[in-house]
C-alpha cells in the first residue's frame, strides 16, 4: 500500500529497501513552453523562510464582501522588493488593515532596509490597542508616533509615507501622525501579517501590489529601464517533491525579467542520488519576453527512482545559484490504504511545510490552555478567567491544518500559567515550573479549565477528530499523579463529547516506563475519561527488540482488556536519536560514529540523561521501522513520527529527533 512507502523513505539506508519494488516519475509530460504568469506584471511569492512551496496556495483566499479576496489564514509572508522595486529617495504605501482582535502587540506590516525597519504596529490591549509607527534599527525601538485610535476589526485604509527625513502614517480622513527618521530607509523587502493586510500598494522606482486574487502571489512592476533578471526554483521548500504540474511541490524555475525586450538565460544543474548513485548534469535555456516572467518546469532528463537527492543549479547570466536536498518517493501501483502515519508538529511554524506528497495524514499539534487562554510572557495584566474567547491566542496551525485537508491530532495541555488557573500545587516528587514571567503548572481549576475545552471543543468541531489528555503527564516535572490525571481526563472527555459526539479523546500518553502509572490511573477511573488510550515508544539507542518493545505493548493491551470497555491503542509520538551530519550529501559511518561517541564528542555523545548517545542513520532507520511494525502488529491503528525538521539540513532544538537528519559543522 502507498503508506508503506513513507517507512522506506525516512533516511537514505531505508530506501535501499526499496530495490525491485520501486516506481519511477514520468518524464516528458509537462509543457515544452513557458506559461506567462496570470495577469500579473511580474509574479513575486514569499520568500520560502516564510511560506513553504507557495508557488500554489495551501490554504487559499476567500472572497470578500462586495468582491476581491483576501487571506484568512493568519501567517506572516515576507517578499522581496529589490532588486525590481527600489525607493532611493522615499516612498509610499497604501492598504487596509484591521485588527484581530488578539490582546498582544502586532506587526502589522514592516518594511525593512537590512537592520532598519519601519513598521505598522498596533499596541497590546493593556495599552489601548492604538496603532503607531515605529522606526527601530538592530531591533531596538529609535522613533514612533502613534495614533489616537484604535483600529477596528473591520478593513480600514491607511497611509505610510516617507522621504529621507521624515514618515508619517495616517488614516485618511481622520487623523496623521510623523517622526523624524534618524537615517534615510531604503525598503528591500516587506513583511506582512496575511490575514491583517489586504490590497497593499507600494510605490517607489517601480510598483508592487497584492491582493490575494493570484494565490499569494504579489505583482511587480519594475522601473523603467531595468535591466534586473530574478530568479527562483519552486517545489523543493517541504523537502519532498511530486510529480503533478499543478500541485504546488512540482519543480518549477521562475523568470523574471526587468529588460524592455526578450532574455536568454541559461541555468545549469547538477543533481546527485545517496543510494542509486545517480550523478547527472544538463542546462536549461529559458526565454522570458520583455518585462515580464515565466514559470517552467525543471527539465529533469531522466525520471527518478526513490531517493535522496542534492542538487545544485546557477546561471552566470542572472548572477543566480542555489542548492536543494530533497526526496523523491514513487507511488506504487496499488490503491492507497487507511490512514495509518502522521508526522509530529515538533514546533514547526514554517506555514506550508508539510511534504504533501508523503502518504501521511495525521497531523500532530499541541493546544496549551496557558498560550490560548492568553501568554503570560506578554505581561498583560487585563488577561483573567474572563478574558472574551475572541481575544484568546489560537494557534492558527490548528486552522490550518483543517484548511489544509489533514488530520488534526491535538495534545490538549492544561498546565496552568496563571494563580487562577491553578487549584492547587501537585505534591512532591512533582515540581513547579518557575520561570521569570511565572510559575507553571500543578492541578488546573476544573471550572475554568472545562470552560476552555468547551470553546475549543465548539471552535473545531467536525474538524479535529482526535484529542489527546496531556503530553507523557507521567515524566514531565516529575509527573502528574495518577488520581489527578483521571480528573483531568474526566473533565476533558465530558465537555468534548458534550459538544462533539464524534471526537475521540484519548488518554495516557505513554512513555519510558509508563505501565505502573497507567495501571494506577486506571484504578482511580480514568478509563472512563478516554476513548482509547495512547503511547509512545522511545527505545533508542536501542532495537525494539532489545527493548521487548512487543512485550511492552502487550502488557498495555492486558490492561486495557481488564476493563472490559473497548479502547483502540495508537501511537502519537515516537523517533529515533540520529546522528547529525558532517557533510550535507553523506551520513555518518558506523564507524566515524563509534570514534565520536568515544571521544565524548557533542552532540553525538549526551553525558547525562537519556538516550546517552545517537546512533547512525542506518540503524535508526531500521529501529524506526521496526518499531512501527512492532505497533501495528500489536494492535495500534496509527504511528507518528517525531520529529519532522523543516529547516532541513540544519538541525532544530530536538537535536536528533528528526526524520531527516540535520547536518553540523565538521568537528
Amino acid at each position: 500500500m502507498w503508506n508503506k512507502l513513507l517507512l522506506l523513505t525516512i533516511f537514505p539506508a531505508l530506501i535501499l529497501c526499496l530495490s525491485g519494488c520501486d516506481r519511477t516519475a514520468p518524464s516528458g509530460q509537462n509543457p515544452a513552453t513557458p506559461a506567462p504568469e496570470k495577469r500579473l506584471p511580474l509574479a513575486v511569492y514569499p520568500d520560502s523562510e516564510t511560506s513553504a512551496n507557495p508557488r500554489l496556495p495551501c490554504v487559499p483566499a476567500v472572497a470578500a464582501e462586495g468582491g476581491g479576496s483576501h487571506l484568512d489564514a493568519e501567517a506572516v509572508f515576507r517578499y522581496a522588493l529589490a532588486p525590481l522595486v527600489t525607493f532611493p529617495k522615499g516612498g509610499g504605501l497604501t492598504a487596509e488593515v484591521r485588527d484581530n482582535g488578539r490582546r498582544e502587540s502586532k506587526d502589522i506590516v514592516s518594511l525593512a532596509d537590512g537592520t532598519a525597519k519601519l513598521v505598522l504596529r498596533t499596541n497590546p490591549a493593556h495599552k489601548d490597542r492604538l496603532p503607531l509607527l515605529v522606526y527601530s534599527k538592530a531591533g531596538k525601538e529609535v522613533a514612533s508616533a502613534t495614533l489616537k485610535k484604535p483600529l477596528p476589526r473591520k478593513w480600514t485604509p491607511v497611509q505610510i509615507k516617507w522621504d529621507e527625513k521624515e514618515a508619517s502614517l495616517s488614516v485618511p480622513g481622520e487623523e496623521s501622525v510623523s517622526l523624524a527618521l534618524p537615517d534615510p530607509i531604503h525598503p528591500q523587502s516587506i513583511t506582512l501579517q496575511t490575514a491583517m493586510a489586504d490590497n497593499l500598494k507600494i510605490e517607489g522606482v517601480g510598483r508592487f501590489s497584492l491582493d490575494w486574487g493570484n494565490g499569494y502571489a504579489a505583482g511587480v512592476e519594475p522601473a523603467e529601464g531595468s535591466t534586473d533578471v530574478v530568479s527562483r526554483v519552486f517545489g523543493f521548500d517541504a523537502y519532498v517533491i511530486g510529480q503533478d504540474a499543478a500541485k504546488r511541490d512540482f519543480p518549477m524555475l521562475q523568470v523574471l525579467s526587468g529588460s524592455a525586450g526578450p532574455r536568454d538565460v541559461t541555468y545549469h544543474f547538477g543533481l546527485r542520488g545517496e543510494v542509486t548513485g545517480l550523478s547527472q548534469q544538463w542546462s536549461q535555456k529559458v526565454t522570458v519576453p520583455g518585462r515580464s516572467g515565466v514559470m517552467v518546469p525543471v527539465e529533469l532528463p531522466s525520471p527518478l527512482k526513490s531517493d535522496v537527492y542534492h542538487m545544485a543549479v546557477r546561471s552566470d547570466e542572472a548572477a543566480f545559484t542555489a542548492k536543494k536536498n530533497f526526496l523523491f518517493a514513487g507511488k506504487r501501483d496499488e490503491p492507497k490504504g487507511p490512514a495509518k502515519f502522521g508526522l509530529h508538529d515538533s514546533d514547526r511554524q514554517t506555514f506550508g511545510f508539510w511534504p504533501d506528497s508523503l502518504p501521511i495524514d495525521f497531523c500532530h499539534l499541541y493546544t496549551f490552555w496557558g498560550y490560548v487562554h492568553g501568554p503570560m510572557w506578554t505581561k498583560d495584566l487585563g488577561i483573567t478567567a474572563e478574558t472574551p474567547q475572541d481575544e484568546w491566542a489560537w494557534d492558527p496551525r490548528i486552522d490550518r491544518a483543517i484548511s489544509q485537508g489533514l488530520t488534526p491530532w491535538v495534545g490538549l495541555i492544561s498546565r496552568p500559567f496563571y494563580d487562577w488557573m491553578r487549584d492547587r500545587e501537585f505534591p512532591p516528587p512533582a515540581r513547579m515550573d518557575v520561570r521569570e514571567w511565572g510559575t507553571l503548572g500543578g492541578f488546573p481549576n476544573l471550572t475554568h479549565y472545562r470552560k476552555f475545552v468547551k470553546a475549543l471543543a465548539e471552535r473545531y468541531k467536525g474538524h479535529v477528530p482526535y484529542y489527546e489528555v496531556e503530553n507523557e503527564p507521567m515524566a514531565y516535572l516529575g509527573g502528574t499523579p495518577a488520581q489527578d490525571y483521571a480528573e483531568i481526563a474526566k473533565a476533558v472527555y465530558e465537555e468534548v463529547h458534550a459538544v462533539d459526539p464524534g471526537a475521540k479523546v484519548y488518554g495516557i500518553s505513554g512513555t519510558g516506563d509508563f505501565i505502573p502509572w497507567m495501571r494506577e490511573v486506571f484504578a482511580a477511573g480514568g478509563d472512563k475519561g478516554m476513548d482509547g488510550v495512547s503511547i509512545h515508544t522511545y527505545v533508542t539507542p536501542a532495537m525494539p527488540e532489545d527493548a521487548n518493545l512487543a512485550g511492552k505493548i502487550a502488557e498495555v493491551n492486558k490492561i486495557i482488556a481488564s476493563t472490559g470497555k473497548p479502547m483502540p491503542l495508537f501511537n502519537s509520538e515516537t523517533g529515533t536519536f540520529v546522528a547529525l551530519r558532517e557533510v550535507v550529501d553523506r551520513p555518518i559511518s558506523p564507524e566515524r560514529l563509534g570514534e565520536l561517541i568515544k571521544q565524548a564528542t557533542p552532540p553525538f555523545y549526551v553525558p547525562s540523561g537519556w538516550p546517552n548517545h545517537a546512533v547512525d542513520e542506518w540503524s535508526g532507520s531500521s529501529s524506526m521501522v521496526r518499531n512501527a511494525i512492532t505497533n501495528f502488529l500489536g494492535g495500534a491503528r496509527g504511528f507518528i513520527f517525531f520529529g519532522w525538521n523543516d529547516k532541513w539540513p540544519q538541525p532544530e532544538w530536538w537535536g536528533h529527533f528528526v526524520v531527516l537528519s540535520g547536518w553540523k559543522e565538521p568537528v
